[in-house]
C-alpha cells in the first residue's frame, strides 16, 4: 500500500512539474509576443467597422495578415483607443497573405520568423483577437501537414475564431511558424495556418508585379475564361474543367481588382460577380473598392446591386436547404446580412442625390 502511494505521489509530482513547465513556456511566449500582435478593423465605405482580424509586426511599420482580411474593407489598426489607417502594400491571394504598412512608428518589436519547418506533434501557440477579444493566447499542437491543391498548410489544434485570422502561430521560442488562416466549419477543431516559409518568400519579393498587369488583356482573358466555364459541364470535383475554370476566373478577378483603380475595370469585375454565386465575393470586392475610392451615388448604387444579388443567392440557398439545418441557418443569416448592407448602400446612394 505504501509503494502504491509513493508511485501515485511521484506521478502526481511529475505531472505537476510538466504542467508548470508548460505554463511557464506559455507565459514566456505571451509576454514576448503579445505587444506585436494587433487588432485590425475593416471599415466599409462609410467608415464603419464591418469585419475584424489580426495582424502582427514583422518589420518597422510593416505587418502581416491574411489577404482575405485585408480585402474585407479598408484596414485600420487598433492601438488601444487609437485607430490608425493602414495601407495594403501587396497581397498573395493564392497563399492568403497580405503585407500592410502603417505611417507611424510602433513601439513593439517585430516578431522573429522561425528558420526551420515544424513537424506534427510540435507544441504551438496562437495569439489573436477572436471576436474582438484582444491578444488572446491558445495552446495546441501541429496535428498535420496538409496539401490543398498546390498549397501547403499546417493543421493545428489551436482554435481559430472570427477575428483570429491573420494572427501568428508561434513555437515554444516565440518564433512565427505560421499565420492563422481559417477553420473547416464541418469538422471539429480542424484549424489551419499558412507555413512561415510562404511568409518569408512573400516578404523577400522586392517589387509587386501586379501594377505591371495589362488590365485590358486581363479583362479580355476574364471574358474568355467565363465563356469556357459556361460551356463546361457542371461538376463539383476540384479536378473538373468546370471547377478549374471557376478557380482560374476567381484568381484573375482578384488580381485585377487588386491591381487597378480604373472605373471601367472595377465596374466590369463587379458585374461579372453577379454571373455566378462562386464569383460573387470577387465582384463585391470590386464594387467595394470602387465605392470606397470614388463614393459617387452611381458607384454606391452598383455596390447595392451586387450585394442585393448575393442576398438573393443566399435566400435561394436557404429555401433549398433542409429545414432547420445548419446550412439553412447560415444561408438565412447571410441573406439578412447582405440584404441589410444593400439597403444601407442604396440609402446612401439616394442621399447623395439631394
Amino acid at each position: 500500500m505504501r509503494s502504491y502511494l509513493l508511485v501515485t505521489a511521484s506521478i502526481f509530482l511529475a505531472a505537476s512539474i510538466v504542467l508548470g513547465q508548460v505554463e511557464d513556456i506559455a507565459k514566456h511566449v505571451y509576454d514576448s509576443s503579445q505587444d506585436s500582435v494587433f487588432l485590425v478593423y475593416l471599415n466599409d465605405s462609410s467608415g464603419n467597422p464591418s469585419a475584424l482580424g489580426s495582424a502582427f509586426l514583422v518589420a518597422p511599420r510593416l505587418l502581416i495578415t491574411n489577404a482575405h482580411v485585408a480585402n474585407a474593407g479598408n484596414p485600420v489598426l487598433a492601438v488601444g483607443p487609437v485607430r490608425i489607417p493602414l495601407k495594403i502594400v501587396r497581397t498573395d491571394e493564392k497563399n492568403d497573405l497580405a503585407i500592410l504598412s502603417v505611417d507611424v512608428d510602433l513601439t513593439s518589436k517585430p516578431l522573429l520568423l522561425a528558420s526551420g519547418a515544424v513537424t506534427p506533434g510540435e507544441q504551438i501557440f496562437a495569439i489573436g483577437n477572436p471576436e474582438g477579444l484582444e491578444k488572446t493566447i491558445s495552446q495546441g499542437i501541429v496535428s498535420g501537414l496538409r496539401k490543398k491543391g498546390d498549397r501547403d498548410l499546417l493543421q493545428i489544434t489551436s482554435p481559430i475564431s472570427h477575428g483570429s485570422s491573420g494572427g501568428p502561430i508561434l513555437n515554444i521560442k516565440g518564433e512565427v511558424v505560421g499565420v492563422a488562416v481559417g477553420t473547416l466549419e464541418d469538422g471539429q477543431n480542424l484549424n489551419f495556418a499558412v507555413p512561415v516559409a510562404y511568409v518569408k518568400s512573400f516578404l523577400e519579393q522586392k517589387t509587386n508585379i501586379t501594377p505591371t498587369l495589362n488590365i485590358d488583356e486581363s479583362l479580355s482573358e476574364a471574358k474568355d475564361i467565363l465563356n469556357k466555364k459556361e460551356h463546361a459541364e457542371y461538376s463539383d470535383e476540384p479536378s473538373s474543367e468546370y471547377q478549374q475554370q471557376t478557380q482560374k476566373l476567381i484568381d484573375l478577378m482578384d488580381t485585377i481588382v487588386a491591381s487597378t483603380s480604373r472605373e471601367d475595370a472595377l465596374t466590369e469585375m463587379a458585374c461579372l460577380g453577379t454571373k455566378d454565386t462562386e464569383l460573387s465575393d470577387a465582384g463585391i470586392k470590386a464594387a467595394r473598392k470602387l465605392s470606397s475610392e470614388k463614393p459617387t451615388s452611381e458607384h454606391r448604387a452598383l455596390l447595392s446591386y451586387v450585394l442585393y444579388d448575393r442576398a438573393s443567392d443566399e435566400n435561394i440557398k436557404s429555401q433549398l436547404a433542409e429545414k432547420n439545418s445548419e446550412v439553412q441557418a447560415q444561408a438565412t443569416a447571410a441573406h439578412e446580412k447582405f440584404l441589410s448592407e444593400a439597403g444601407h448602400e442604396a440609402t446612401e446612394a439616394t442621399r447623395a442625390c439631394y
